[in-house]
């Protein structure tokens, strides 16, 4: 351990610093080796399963999409945000979700759901997963009515546009809506 076998002089000051710096390092390396060896295995065990749905805990909520972890796995898999392709996403920090700005749907951290594995990376240990079925719909009113929901304070739009139409058709159709809200409060 530390000091001298008859223990007359332990390290102390610098020295002491230094052998708690090489403790956590090395801990730190060990810890990342156990992840690895983690999701590589579960990368192994998925494999050849790609296209089978699991039932998954939303276990984070990003900017760029949401990560689940299947219940019989301790490894999570990205949905990119350009999967969800039902509506325009605004990423919402302070709440963990996302928010669709057009139909009110969430997507919210700790929600279960059902999820299609897509693809599986052993090089880059990646799992890639998509929403799958009516269980994995996110939150949303209920059917035929339509959420008044206050706009999200200090949020930027941090999705990408759902719809066909280009990016020109877009602005021209937001500035005709935009005229057309303004002329009804006037008027």
């Amino acid at each position: 351990v530390l000091g001298t076998p008859d223990k007359s002089a332990l390290p102390s000051g610098k020295k002491l610093l230094a052998a708690c710096e090489r403790c956590n390092e090395c801990e730190r390396t060990a810890q990342d080796a156990e992840r690895e060896i983690t999701r590589r295995l579960a990368c192994l065990l998925l494999e050849p399963r790609v296209g089978e749905s699991f039932s998954c805990v939303i276990s984070g909520v990003t900017p760029f999409g949401l990560f689940a972890e299947p219940e019989d796995f301790p490894v999570e898999g990205l949905i990119k945000i350009e999967s969800l392709t039902d509506d325009w996403y605004i990423y919402d920090e302070t709440r963990q979700m996302l928010l669709g700005s057009r139909t009110g749907k969430s997507w919210r951290l700790g929600q279960e759901i059902s999820a299609r594995l897509e693809a599986v990376s052993l090089d880059r240990l990646e799992i890639d997963f998509r929403i799958a079925g009516e269980s994995g719909m996110p939150d949303s009113a209920p059917h035929g009515k339509h959420i008044r929901r206050r706009p999200l304070k200090d949020t930027a739009p941090m999705g990408r546009w759902r719809g066909k139409s280009s990016a020109h058709e877009r602005k021209a159709g937001h500035a005709k809506s935009h005229a057309a809200s303004r002329r009804r409060r006037r008027g």
